[in-house]
């Protein structure tokens, strides 16, 4: 039995394309998400990247482009995973954030709508795997060496989100919840791990997104949904961003050093200026 045969055999050329990433968004938004809300944009988010870019690397027959970006779609999902259950287990503010949610059918019924939404999203963030395996190696020279560059930005922004992650764990166990972190990346960027995410999936959209553009007509359905995911996590993460600033400021605005640190700093992709320039309350 080949590894292949876990999968269908080269899926992402055919029809079966949209049932097999449908199942693999859905299940482990499923599985973690009727537990809990919160797990379906957690371990539900990296489980369907996981999945997703795993089963695509099992179907074989891919080409060097493909193989590489289902290896960042499977490998940021692993990460992301390892990262959150590490926290949950760990880090006291993690683990004690909250109870667990009622169980019943009713409270189960109220959360398929968040579960569907997100399995949605998912499906289309990972629509761009499709364009580069259908469309890469037939692209225009320019085109092809577009797609591998937005590849590498990925890889790039994936590691720089690794590092990011790893460095506010350290440095908050360092110097306790009550110190906002600036150093290592946090030095120059507020959000680090948030800003390279906003590019790790930037990357990805452009490495499909690319090669598919000389396919049109033929290529729309599936750059139509790469669009739709694009927009939609960026308009998750920049709204997070925006969230967190201001929590950060309210946070520690009465703090010496604070708004220096904000000045010097850059917050990333916010909702507008507003979010990054107003002073911390009481100042």
């Amino acid at each position: 039995m080949t590894f292949s045969a876990f999968a269908y055999q080269g899926f992402l050329h055919s029809t079966d394309a949209l049932p097999v990433l449908l199942v693999t968004s859905t299940l482990p938004t499923l599985v973690f998400g009727i537990f809990r809300a919160e797990y379906a944009v957690s371990f539900g988010y990296a489980g369907a990247m996981l999945l997703s870019g795993w089963v695509a690397l099992a179907s074989g027959g891919l080409s060097a482009g493909t193989l590489y970006h289902a290896s960042l779609l499977a490998s940021y999902g692993a990460r992301l995973g390892v990262f959150i259950l590490w926290r949950k287990l760990f880090v006291d503010r993690f683990r004690n954030s909250a109870g667990g949610e009622a169980q019943s059918v009713g409270a189960v019924l109220k959360r398929v709508p968040i579960i569907l939404g997100c399995s949605l999203l998912y499906l289309c963030m990972a629509a761009p795997l499709v364009l580069t395996a259908r469309y890469a190696s037939s692209a225009p020279p320019a085109l092809a060496a577009a797609s591998q560059a937005a590849l590498a930005v990925t890889l790039v922004s994936f590691l720089i989100e690794a590092v990011a992650d790893a460095q506010k764990s350290y440095y908050k166990a360092k110097n306790g919840a009550e110190r906002w972190v600036d150093q290592g990346l946090f030095r120059w960027m507020r959000h680090p791990n948030y800003t390279f995410e906003q590019l790790l999936w930037l990357g990805s959209f452009v490495a499909g997104a690319a090669p598919a553009a000389a396919s049109l007509p033929e290529a729309w359905p599936w750059l139509l949904a790469s669009v739709l995911g694009l927009a939609g996590i960026q308009f998750v993460l920049v709204g997070a961003t925006t969230r967190l600033d201001r929590k950060q400021r309210d946070k520690y605005g009465s703090q010496p050093g604070y708004e220096g640190y904000l000045a010097s700093s850059w917050a990333g992709f916010t909702m507008g200026s507003k979010g990054a320039e107003t002073k911390p309350k009481g100042e």
